[in-house]
């Protein structure tokens, strides 16, 4: 009896052991990476300070590409992009793959460039520029940054549009939910962009999908597209 009891206290004390050793999650370490998030593209494609440094910090060789028409047989044609991470733009075309949907790959290199900046400002102190944008937030209107001008005032971008018309569009868009809303030309550096370019007749199903899609970066969009024959 006394040799059964010294057993059951040695099983016990063994078992509250293991149970303290035990690893937990709260005892392993955490993820050393944080998962990837896209970059809004007026930060990389469009914020022109930012595109400055990179291209100073590199030996850069502007390359001027001659433009060459896609030719696309059909009636509805489409256009996707533009892609600036190559993994997004191989999955995009994984996804067309699996679709049956063929399509032409377009590469445009870099070039400098005159685009409209919509804004807001100018403002005098970053207090100002604060408020401003806690307004926007307040507005659900995300997609912005401030930066400061060369005569020492701020703005904060709302975005930027290659072409007068869509500029005058956000203009009024925006202007009619905030104040001091104004427009400016402005060079950029434009970098390296990657398109797909394909037909879709008669397979209208597919097109409502990939309209539905999130490509990965905010900026590319699923249009219409001209086609053209041989």
């Amino acid at each position: 009896m006394i040799r059964i009891l010294g057993w059951l206290c040695c099983v016990f004390i063994l078992a509250n052991i293991s149970l303290l050793l035990w690893p937990t999650t709260a005892s392993t370490a955490a993820h050393i990476y944080a998962p990837k998030r896209d970059i809004n593209p007026h930060f990389v494609r469009l914020n022109k300070e930012v595109e400055d440094n990179f291209y100073a910090a590199q030996s850069y060789t502007q390359v001027t590409e001659n433009a060459v028409d896609i030719v696309i047989q059909g009636e509805n044609c489409y256009r996707l992009g533009p892609f600036m991470h190559q993994t997004n733009f191989d999955l995009a075309q994984a996804v067309l793959f699996n679709a049956g949907v063929e399509f032409q790959k377009e590469t445009r290199s870099s070039k400098t460039a005159e685009v409209y900046r919509v804004y807001t400002g100018p403002f005098t102190d970053k207090a100002q520029v604060v408020s401003a944008r806690n307004e926007l937030t307040r507005k659900n209107i995300l997609d912005h940054f401030s930066r400061r001008n060369s005569d020492g005032q701020y703005i904060v971008s709302l975005g930027i549009y290659t072409t007068r018309e869509t500029a005058d569009q956000a203009r009024e868009m925006f202007a009619g939910k905030l104040d001091n809303v104004a427009l400016q030309q402005e060079t950029v550096v434009l970098p390296n962009t990657s398109w797909l370019h394909f037909s879709v007749d008669n397979k209208p199903a597919i097109t409502r999908q990939l309209e539905r899609m999130d490509w990965g970066e905010s900026a590319v969009k699923l249009g219409k597209y001209a086609c053209l024959s041989i």
